[in-house]
């Protein structure tokens, strides 16, 4: 029991932070490092997943307009 109580009364009598130290607070720490990463990938891959979705858009309609005429060669072989 006198150990249970020493731990209690210890906790009293640790210093408070004065100095610079790491940060061993694994969910802030993992939200600081999830910014500055989503940061970058936006600043640096914007341009990248502009062109990307620029391009899948491109083939995506050229995709459409070659069904369309395939579906209309289609009807007017069924006539």
């Amino acid at each position: 029991m006198k150990n249970v109580t020493d731990s209690f009364i210890s906790l009293g009598y640790w210093p408070s932070a004065e100095s610079f130290g790491f940060n061993t607070d694994i969910l802030a720490t993992n939200l600081i490092n999830l910014s500055v990463v989503l940061g970058v990938l936006i600043f640096f891959g914007k341009g990248v997943l502009s062109d990307l979705l620029d391009n899948r858009k491109q083939r995506i309609l050229k995709t459409i307009q070659n069904s369309e005429e395939l579906r209309g060669g289609a009807i007017e072989q069924l006539e």
